[in-house]
């Protein structure tokens, strides 16, 4: 059928939407989805805790960057379901503190849109947590 976007073409537009919800100016998305049959587990993007006003300083990165949950992160804590043969899309790499969280969920694969930093030592330690990584190339 034309017109119709493959998996990864998909998901990663969602992922791009998704981040449209983000706060903060780095506007990252996330989207955890089965490998099986494709099902949304469960979406996230950076922010605050659930809870907590998103009336601070933006500009005060020191501040930020200590409150903000990544959404990769966001992305685990939200799911309700075991996370075993999953696939991440993320609008960019994760980071590598991020990376640690992926692995101890047992995901087992990444496709992010955009590098982000430290893309050589996370694609070091997807190596070392068995965890295939690509990039989204249109």
């Amino acid at each position: 059928m034309s017109g119709r976007p493959d998996w990864d073409t998909y998901f990663i537009q969602l992922a791009e939407a998704v981040k449209q919800r983000s706060p903060d100016f780095t506007k990252v998305g996330a989207v955890m989805v089965s490998q099986k049959d494709h099902r949304i587990i469960a979406c996230g993007y950076n922010g605050l805790p659930q809870g907590i006003s998103d009336d601070i300083d933006w500009n005060d990165r020191d501040l930020v960057h200590s409150m903000v949950i990544h959404a990769e992160a966001n992305c685990i804590l939200y799911a309700n379901s075991k996370f075993e043969n999953t696939t991440m899309y993320i609008s960019k790499s994760p980071c590598t503190k991020c990376i640690k969280l992926i692995a101890a969920a047992q995901i087992r694969k990444i496709v992010y849109k955009e590098p982000y930093k430290d893309i050589e030592l996370v694609k070091r330690l997807c190596d070392i947590f068995k965890i295939e990584l690509v990039q989204f190339c249109n």
